[in-house]
Parts: C-alpha cells; structure tokens; sequence
C-alpha cells in the first residue's frame, strides 16, 4: 500500500507544500520506499512552473495552489523512476496512486503500439498515461485496486476515484479556510494545523447502539469527513474546489456477469494476478475454506515457475482448542509445500496494544478479530513480504455467516417452497443447533414490510455527506 495526500487552496499559501508533507509523513507506515512531493504555484502546466522535490528539504517560500504528497511502497519497478507524485509524458496530468492494476502489462502494450512511449516498469506511469489519453472513461478497462488523485492541467480540474470495491481507502476533509484536503488515512488530516476533530454524533450512536460504522454511503464517524464511495469517482475545478462533478463508474447491480468460466476458474485467475510483483509475495491461511483455496493455487502457480520455495504464509492460532484451526493450516501447508509461520494472539495482549491498534484503524471496528490480523501483518513485515494475499470477504460472498440461514429461509417462503424451506430448516437446527420456531421467526420477521421493521429501529437522522 502507499500513502497519498492532496492539497488544493482557493488561494496561493506560503505553507501548502510543507503541510501536505507534514501529513503525508503521518502515514509514513504505508509507503517506506519512498517519498516525493510536487507543488503547482498556479493551475498552469507542469512544465512552466512546478517544483518536484523527491527529497526531505523543501522551500516553503514560494506560495502555492495544489500540493500533492506521496509516501510510496515499491511493488512493481522497485527503482527510483517510479517515484510518485508522476506526470505523464506531455506534462498536462499529474498523479499521485495508491494500489495496483493487475492488466498494466496489457494495457501498456495497447499504448506502445499507438505510439506511447513508457520509460519505468511500473503500473503507474501506464495509469497517469491512460488517464491524460482518456480521462476517467478508462476506469471501467483496469483490473486491480486502486485510489487516486489526478491533476489534469487541460481539463482544469482534480479527479479522485476508487476501485469497484473500495479495498483501497480514500478520504476528503474540507479545511475551515476552504482547502480541499484528500488522503489515504484520517490519521493524515490530523495533521493539519486547522484541524479540528469533531464527532459525527448519528453514526457514532449507530456504532454504540447498533455496532455499524459504514451504513450510511460516504460518512465517518469524524464530522465533515467523507470516505469516497468505492467504484465512484469526483471531480473539483482547480480554480474553485467548490464545483463538483461526481459520479458512479461502477455498479454491482448492473455489472456483466463473467461468461462461460467457472468460479474455480476465475478464483485461479485473480490468485495468478494478484502474484504479479517484483517483490516476494505471501499470504494468510486461517485453516479454513477460502484462505486455504488461495494459498493452495498460488503455490500452483508459482510451482509452475519454479518460485514455491519461498512462499510464506501466517497462521493466528488460538490457544481454545474449540476455535483452534492450526491443525487444519498446517496440514494444507505441508500438502502445499510453503513454509508456514504461526503467531498467537492473546487477550492480555490486546489490552497492552489497543492503543496502537485503535491508531491503526482511525475508527472503531467491530471485532477482537482485528487484532490478530494486526499480529498477521506484523509478522509479515518481520518476513520482508510487501504483499499478502488474503481471503477476506469470501463468506458475505458466498453466504458462509450464520445471518444468511434465515435469509435463505425467507427467499423460500416468499417463493412459495415450503419443501425448500422445511429442508432447510431441519438442516439448520441438525448442524448448528438452531430451533424450528426460531428460524421461522426470524424468517418471517424479514419478509414484514420495511415501515414495520422501521419501528422496531431506533430512528436517526443522517446528514448529506459531502460525496454522497
């Protein structure tokens, strides 16, 4: 991951440049193989008046509109020349990117032969060239995660946007004295010297009462703090931040459906792209279905190119036998032939390390299980890994959560499939202890109207987030 900050002024400051650094270096964590800063004292082109600085000193001299702040994690073309914040060759847009795109090989060859010339080997300058060709009617084309901030000189305007699924964060604060200020983390905005923080009191209620943080499309839990909604994208005119364009460039609802490939297949092929990297690869494996699916096809992968030798992969152990899945991990490791590493997180520890986990996460989360994947990832940067597969989000996919049971059995119900739905049941209550009554309660109470389920809510007021 890499951390960016964004910047733009209504009116030229003297310390723009310096407090999009002192922000960036917040999130320092993100991005340890580099660091660059580019600061425009005007909306003109690059080329006539910017200053790029890829070092620490700075001259906070000279007065400037837009300020962008990159701390950079190094996976594809680990060299210097992929230092961000980047301008495309004709020097009309200037991007500052946190994530990967998976197709970059492909699309670059489709711009070699239309004549663009690429000097790095990273997915960065083919996304910054991409998107001075065709502005953000190519996000559709990239296949990847992603966040950005793109300056485009021409258009005169800053573009954000965020990958189908939000798996890479960005956020937008708007400073008392007008600044648009955008970032991968919260933590980042803190470190504005008008920063204030405030509590967004709704969803801060909604998390104590109901446990939820992210019902409501675009707000925090920090007043006047917006997250961009995932598969969206916005626009802000570079001569006032106050005019905005957004848009949705993705929809679930109304997206294409793979033809003619199995989910087998296309599960291998995300696992083969998510290998692309210049940097040794690992991954967790919790012992059960999805995360063992993905280590047992990377290591596929890669021992069809004689690189399995140094595939890792991290298990959280419990010490309850009851919950204890390492059994289960280290049998697919040894099936698998990867070297697998085991970490065990403890209550005590968790109390002595809250602080720095609640640092980590910005907002409140709604599991101890967080914690263990903190303990992953710490030993994952012990290791040296850059990038670790995951397994994360398999059981909303596929229904796996105990919730989706009653939801099957009301679609039965209000299907008509009473044979459906009695099966169903006594396969509930047969594997997981759940009585008859219950389930046909719970499912009957998801089919009343939604004004009756209203009222059994407690009632809260939303305000309009700032990207809605």
């Amino acid at each position: 991951m890499c951390g960016l900050v964004t910047i733009l002024a209504p009116e030229p400051r003297r310390d723009l440049a310096r407090t999009a650094d002192r922000m960036a270096e917040t999130i320092a964590h993100r991005g340890p193989d580099g660091r660059g800063l580019l600061a425009l004292e005007s909306t003109c082109p690059p080329d006539a008046r910017a200053e790029q600085i890829v070092q620490p000193a700075l001259n906070p001299a000279a007065p400037v509109r837009i300020a962008l702040a990159h701390r950079r994690l190094a996976v594809q073309d680990t060299s210097e020349a992929g230092l961000q914040p980047m301008a495309s060759a004709d020097g009309s847009a200037i991007l500052s990117f946190n994530g990967e795109i998976y197709n970059f090989r492909q699309l670059a060859h489709e711009l070699t032969c239309e004549g663009v010339h690429f000097r790095t080997g990273c997915d960065t300058e083919l996304l910054v060239e991409l998107l001075a060709r065709e502005g953000i009617e190519c996000l559709p084309r990239l296949e990847g995660m992603f966040a950005f901030s793109l300056v485009d000189t021409r258009s005169g305007r800053l573009f954000v946007a965020r990958d189908r699924f939000g798996i890479k964060p960005l956020y937008l604060w708007r400073a008392p004295q007008g600044e648009l200020c955008i970032a991968s983390e919260i933590k980042a905005l803190t470190a504005h010297p008008d920063w204030r923080a405030r509590a967004n009191t709704p969803r801060v209620l909604d998390y104590l009462n109901r446990g939820v943080i992210d019902h409501v499309p675009g707000e925090t839990l920090f007043a006047d703090v917006c997250s961009l909604c995932p598969g969206t994208w916005a626009a802000f005119s570079l001569d006032d931040a106050r005019q905005v364009d957004a848009g949705r460039w993705f929809d679930l609802e109304h997206a294409s459906p793979p033809q003619g490939r199995s989910l087998a297949d296309l599960l291998d092929r995300s696992v083969r792209q998510h290998l692309i990297s210049d940097v040794p690869v690992g991954s967790c494996l919790s012992g059960g279905i999805d995360s063992s699916a993905i280590v047992a096809l990377a290591a596929r992968a890669l021992h069809e190119k004689s690189l399995d030798a140094n595939f890792h992969a991290i298990h959280a152990r419990a010490d309850d036998p009851h919950i204890d899945e390492s059994a289960s991990a280290r049998q697919l490791a040894q099936h698998a032939h990867v070297q697998l590493h085991e970490v065990t997180p403890t209550g005590a520890e968790l109390f002595d390390r809250l602080d720095q986990l609640v640092w980590a996460q910005d907002e409140p989360f709604g599991s101890p299980s967080i914690f263990a994947q903190f303990k992953l990832i710490q030993c994952a940067r012990e290791l040296g890994l850059k990038v670790m597969l995951d397994g994360q989000g398999a059981d909303e996919q596929l229904c796996g959560y105990h919730a989706f049971f009653k939801a099957a059995l009301a679609e039965h119900f209000a299907s008509l499939h009473f044979l459906r739905a009695h099966v169903h049941a006594h396969a509930v209550r047969k594997l997981h202890g759940v009585g008859l009554v219950t389930q046909v309660a719970q499912a009957l109470a998801g089919l009343a109207p939604s004004g009756v389920r209203s009222l059994l809510r407690t009632r809260l007021g939303t305000r309009k987030p700032l990207l809605a």
